[in-house]
């Protein structure tokens, strides 16, 4: 039982540093990034929805593989390369064959294939930065809580 509470704490915890990145993303994003995205079109407006809502399923899969790779090796850029990976497989699953695929096979270069091959590359840049990023962050905080929480050698003699 205790596992388990360990197991959904680091789970929340995952999530809290994935929120805190996505809201430094909408508050970047709605600064600077928005007035680049009239490019996409709708779709850069909907953007951070559909990245907010595939952090959901990322999230839980990251510490997942986390756990299973933690077995044989465990480091902080094995985190953040697993969070990469998972990231760039999981922003193919829905844009892949609706944006990319039909686009790269075209001949032509008329300006919504254009439009929709920025769109593919976007998406699957911004999640796998915002992957990393959260990876990262959550590497660094559980450092930081973990030295904190293990008594210090100063005055053990």
């Amino acid at each position: 039982m205790n596992t388990l509470f360990r197991l959904m704490m680091e789970l929340m915890g995952r999530y809290v540093v994935a929120a805190s990145v996505g809201i430094l993303f909408l508050l970047f994003n709605g600064l600077i990034v928005s007035h680049f995205m009239s490019h996409l079109g709708m779709a850069g407006n909907t953007i951070t929805f559909f990245i907010g809502t595939l952090m959901l399923f990322e999230v839980p899969l990251w510490m997942l593989c986390v756990k299973i790779v933690g077995v044989w090796h465990r480091s902080v850029w094995i985190e953040i390369i697993i969070a990469g990976i998972i990231a760039v497989c999981a922003a193919q699953i829905g844009v892949f064959e609706r944006y990319f695929w039909p686009n790269y096979l075209s001949p032509t270069v008329d300006p919504d294939t254009k439009q929709q091959m920025l769109f593919w590359f976007v998406y699957t840049v911004v999640n796998y930065l915002l992957a990393i990023h959260t990876a990262a962050l959550y590497c660094w905080l559980a450092w930081v809580i973990r030295k904190r929480r293990t008594p210090s050698a100063e005055g053990a003699i």
